[in-house]
């Protein structure tokens, strides 16, 4: 068993959020109204769970379009290039796992 505490761990922008190491992928990202991602893809399935505010997922190649909001859960599927947009007025807080990695 592990504990992590958000606030103590390092933060970086690869992923858009916290990147523990190399076994463990999941994080928190946080976008300003506006503010996207960039572009990604992975290998496994990545699950976002919407913690505050919206966000608009765009999946270009295959033409998708969704908007999450607060306590929504959203599932990536594998290698499916996807962008990620605040869309609402408030601050988006969004946790995030590769979900094969867990």
């Amino acid at each position: 068993m592990e504990l992590y505490k958000p606030n103590k761990l390092k933060a970086t922008r690869e992923y858009g959020g916290l990147v523990l190491n190399a076994t463990n992928k999941f994080g928190i990202f946080k976008l300003k109204p506006g503010e996207s991602l960039l572009p990604g893809a992975h290998e496994e399935p990545e699950i976002f769970y919407i913690i505050k505010g919206k966000i608009m997922v765009t999946a270009p190649d295959d033409k998708e379009e969704l908007i999450a909001e607060k306590g929504d859960i959203l599932s990536i599927s594998p290698k499916q290039n996807h962008v990620s947009t605040n869309s609402g007025e408030e601050e988006a807080v969004v946790f995030w796992c590769l979900a094969g990695v867990l």
